[in-house]
């Protein structure tokens, strides 16, 4: 008689803010997977729906739903607020709902929240562990904003408190290197220290792209990165348009929505490319100070250039622990112009952050250390 051996699903729920929790989760259901074959995971996103079928996989169980958390921004990427007050002023009501849905999950082993704080109810009155993935928290990242209207100040502050409260439900919640002291302090019962996770394993894409790469014939070679809703765009095109022919031996690199910027050395990546695969490939990275961007460049010890966003408690924090640190440059790109910028950059300090990017000790496995306390935890 063959005993068959019951499937065991999990559910994610990413944030639809940025592309930062699909990449970390890509590697952490490589990991749980890889340890127990019969685990099965159902990831829950709006905006990356389509997304998980090209950076996962085309046949994983997924849903379409929004999972509650919004940031809005204005045209030069700064907070828009009166966008993120209503909100504010909406979500008890729509949290109500969700919980509602959500409750009718059936036959789940546990849950991975990057990072939904709702998540951690769901899992409580389902009666299942709950485990955080993520670098920061909402709850202190829009504690970080400010709005005139006292009412709706009130309305952000009881939802504050409703997120710390659901966040205290979790089972675990593990946080990597340069996780702020607040969040450490706040959820000190519940934090798990975690390496860096980064995306692994894709060694025959490093190779292909750094053949094509070794091809190009410049001096340096610059990787440009933006954030998945393009905030940066327009002030990163116009720098690399009235820059790139004056350091003509200078190759850059640049995601396909900068497709319409025609010079010989300006090579537009393939759509739906994978970042990360070119970082080892490069001279420098040149990006918005995002954390997945920031733990491939360590990892792969390639310096980068830090770019902040309008009004964005994570870049500003990123931003602040990695120069502090000697690990990144920061770059005013409205200060002064590329062409002027780099060349100062490379002769001064390039060599300066490599060397030290070459001897720091950090680990990279955050992906296997999560997916071996989760097991454990079962």
């Amino acid at each position: 008689m063959i005993l068959m051996i019951k499937p065991k699903q999990f559910k994610i729920y990413l944030s639809d803010e940025g592309f930062g929790p699909l990449i970390r989760e890509k590697e952490i259901i490589k990991s749980l997977t890889l340890i127990d074959k019969n685990l099965i995971p159902i990831l829950q996103t709006n905006r990356h729906y389509e997304d998980i079928e090209w950076i996962i996989d085309k046949n994983i169980k997924k849903i379409r739903r929004h999972n509650l958390i919004e940031w809005a921004k204005n045209e030069d990427g700064s907070p828009n607020l009166k966008k993120i007050e209503k909100f504010f002023v909406n979500y008890q009501l729509n949290s109500k709902k969700f919980f509602k849905e959500e409750i009718k999950n059936k036959d789940l082993e546990f849950i991975i929240s990057d990072f939904s704080p709702d998540a951690f109810n769901i899992a409580s009155k389902l009666g299942l562990p709950a485990f955080g993935v993520a670098h920061f928290t909402w709850d202190w990242f829009f504690s970080k904003l400010y709005f005139e209207n006292n009412k709706n100040t009130y309305i952000k502050n009881s939802v504050l408190n409703f997120w710390e409260k659901s966040i205290n439900n979790a089972t675990k919640i593990f946080v990597p290197p340069f996780t702020p002291i607040e969040i450490l302090e706040k959820y000190e019962k519940k934090i798990i220290k975690t390496p860096f996770i980064v995306n692994k394993n894709r060694k025959k894409e490093f190779n292909v792209i750094a053949d094509e790469i070794r091809k190009i014939d410049r001096k340096y070679k610059i990787l440009i990165i933006d954030s998945g809703s393009k905030v940066l765009f327009s002030e990163l095109k116009k720098i690399l348009k009235e820059s790139s022919r004056i350091i003509a031996d200078y190759q850059f690199f640049v995601p396909q929505a900068f497709n319409s910027l025609k010079s010989d050395n300006i090579s537009i990546l393939p759509n739906r490319s994978i970042f990360s695969d070119y970082i080892p490939c490069v001279d420098v990275v040149i990006g918005r100070a995002g954390f997945n961007t920031i733990s491939e460049c360590m990892y792969h010890r390639t310096p980068i250039i830090l770019i902040s966003e309008k009004g964005n408690p994570e870049t500003k924090e990123n931003i602040f622990n990695l120069v502090v640190n000697n690990l990144g440059h920061y770059y005013n790109i409205k200060e002064d112009k590329l062409h002027k910028f780099l060349p100062k950059y490379f002769a001064q300090t390039h060599s300066f952050y490599k060397e030290i990017l070459l001897n720091k000790k950090f680990k990279f496995n955050g992906a296997e250390f999560i997916a071996n306390n989760i097991i454990k935890s079962l």
